[in-house]
């Protein structure tokens, strides 16, 4: 029956990190019908645990709670206290999720009671940041600061760089709404520096966007003083430009590499807003043929991606060797599905905990979350590179819709001839 159970976990774990939940919840409702019937206590917290994220992921975060709060009676009863950590944690995701603000503080704030008995540091500075962004999101920003305050001590303490760049740009956010905008610059630029470290594009690119913002707004202050400082506000707006330009780079080569639509839709609206800022500061700025470049390059990328949302094969003929490379294609892609699903889902902003369970012996089950591996990542995209640069040479066109590259309305007009 172990065997049974075992088997079921694992399948349904593999399913949930392909993210087909419907498959891994029916795998793992099997699993958990196995669990009751042989009344083990592990068995079945393993089960609700992995339930939960399974059902938070698929994004009916009422049934999350459920399985959640199934697995925290378990929890509690055998006196498993990093597992019932680990639910408050989850519960506060959901609750989050809701937008039920009170429910996370209160759930946060049970498992930073919990984290601070058992000397868990890392996840203690994980419930402050929670708590400061569900206070920031209640409007009370003096205790978000102060949240957001004992979360970087931590992190600065462990030399926890990824969050210690979460906290400052919280810190960054809290000070835009406040309309201090030059603290909120320097938070972003403590940010900047760390996510550059980190190689993590979308994190930059994120510091860039709200660094440009946070010049707008202080532009848009100096209007509003009658143009007193004149040559202060055309400062403003020139470094505004300056970082929305690179903002919207570091997109563009972000872009290539986003393969889920689900996250390309997202991805692609955060671009399209940033598009119809810098758009208008062009023409603000007088910075004309800028302007028009961007206004190509957004509907360039709107039409490509609109296009690279179907299923996509090339339009010659291919020899039999062709089609191994097809496939060997559609399995990187498969890869890279899984390493980034977490790391383009999860909000930078936010330092929230959504656990998998991996199996340990009867008595042991412990909570990990698998970071990305870049040079994994690295790996597959030039083993993409060299396909791709093969197919390069038969069908350009194909090639460029996989890419999803922006390109111009003449190469745009010539993939449409081929459909």
């Amino acid at each position: 029956m172990k065997n049974n159970f075992d088997y079921f976990i694992t399948l349904g774990n593999s399913y949930y990190k392909l993210r087909d939940y419907p498959k891994a919840i029916e795998c793992l409702t099997k699993a958990s019908e196995i669990a009751n019937m042989e009344e083990n206590v592990v068995f079945k917290i393993v089960n609700f645990m992995i339930l939960g994220n399974s059902y938070y992921d698929f994004g009916d975060f009422s049934k999350a709670i459920d399985f959640t709060n199934k697995a925290l009676e378990i929890a509690k009863s055998n006196g498993y206290l990093k597992i019932e950590l680990d639910c408050y944690i989850n519960f506060g995701i959901a609750y989050y999720e809701l937008g039920d603000y009170p429910k996370v503080i209160y759930y946060q704030n049970k498992a930073l009671e919990i984290a601070k008995s058992i000397s868990d540091i890392k996840t203690e500075s994980h419930s402050y940041i929670n708590l400061g962004n569900a206070y920031s999101k209640l409007g009370d920003f003096t205790k978000a600061i102060e949240y957001q305050n004992k979360a970087l001590e931590i992190a600065k303490k462990i030399g926890d760089t990824k969050d210690e760049s979460i906290c400052y740009v919280n810190l960054g956010i809290i000070h835009g709404e406040l309309d201090h905008f030059s603290k909120a610059i320097d938070y972003y630029n403590d940010a900047l520096k760390i996510k550059m470290k980190l190689k993590d594009v979308s994190g930059e690119s994120l510091c860039y966007f709200n660094i440009g913002l946070m010049y707008l707004d202080l532009n848009r202050d100096e209007e509003i003083s009658n143009n007193k400082y004149q040559n202060h506000s055309q400062k403003y707006l020139e470094k505004a430009f300056h970082y929305l330009k690179d903002s919207i780079k570091l997109d563009e080569k972000i872009g290539t590499k986003i393969i889920d639509d689900e996250y390309k839709i997202g991805f692609v609206g955060l671009s399209a807003n940033k598009y119809s800022i810098i758009i208008p500061l062009c023409i603000k700025m007088d910075k004309n043929s800028e302007g028009l470049e961007y206004i190509e390059k957004s509907k360039s990328r709107a039409l490509l991606d609109m296009l690279s949302s179907n299923a996509i094969l090339p339009s010659v003929k291919l020899l039999e060797n062709y089609f191994t490379m097809l496939e060997k294609e559609l399995n990187l892609i498969g890869k890279l599905k899984v390493i980034q699903t977490r790391q383009l889902r999860s909000d930078s902003s936010i330092a929230l905990l959504n656990p998998v369970l991996k199996l340990g012996d009867s008595q042991k089950t412990s909570l990990t979350i698998k970071e990305p591996d870049p040079e994994e990542l690295d790996t597959i995209l030039k083993e993409l590179d060299k396909i791709y640069n093969i197919f390069g040479n038969i069908d350009p066109d194909y090639v460029s819709l996989r890419r999803g590259k922006t390109v111009t309305f003449e190469d745009i007009c010539k993939v449409l001839n081929h459909l």
